[in-house]
């Protein structure tokens, strides 16, 4: 599934024409749908359309070609694979996401809940210490 090393080619403006540029501006895309509201469907359709342009930046281009005897940069390939991974998890998440108004909506009544719970917790430690802070008549 993926290429080796020797398959893959080094960057170049065109090879970051075709590779790498079209993967940042379906992210980009992606990400700026997600704010506009009513836009799951297009979100959806644009889904596959971006996870391959992301997969092809991953693992057709060799960052490091050229630098092949530095062997503290033999991992960088590497890690640009993983990072691929997690841009295609990301890119799920903000697909399977409710319209941001909603989202922010829904993270708004959790955050105003929160501060209920706060503000009640504090209000109960106040009278403790309050009640704590009394002094009783100590009988002799």
């Amino acid at each position: 599934m993926l290429p080796q090393a020797s398959d893959r080619r080094p960057i170049t403006i065109q090879n970051f024409a075709q590779d790498i540029l079209p993967a940042f501006l379906c992210y980009y895309a992606t990400a700026v749908l997600v704010i506009v509201p009513n836009t799951f469907r297009i979100r959806l359709a644009l889904l596959p359309i971006t996870l391959w342009a992301v997969f092809r930046a991953g693992t057709q281009v060799n960052l490091v070609a050229g630098y092949e005897q530095e062997k503290r940069l033999a991992w960088v390939n590497q890690e640009v694979t993983v990072r691929r991974f997690l841009v295609d998890l990301h890119l799920n998440l903000l697909t399977a996401l409710p319209d941001y108004h909603e989202f922010y909506r829904h993270a708004r009544l959790l955050l105003d809940i929160s501060k209920a719970a706060l503000q009640a917790r504090t209000y109960a430690n106040e009278k403790v210490q309050q009640r704590s802070s009394r002094r009783w008549p100590v009988s002799p």
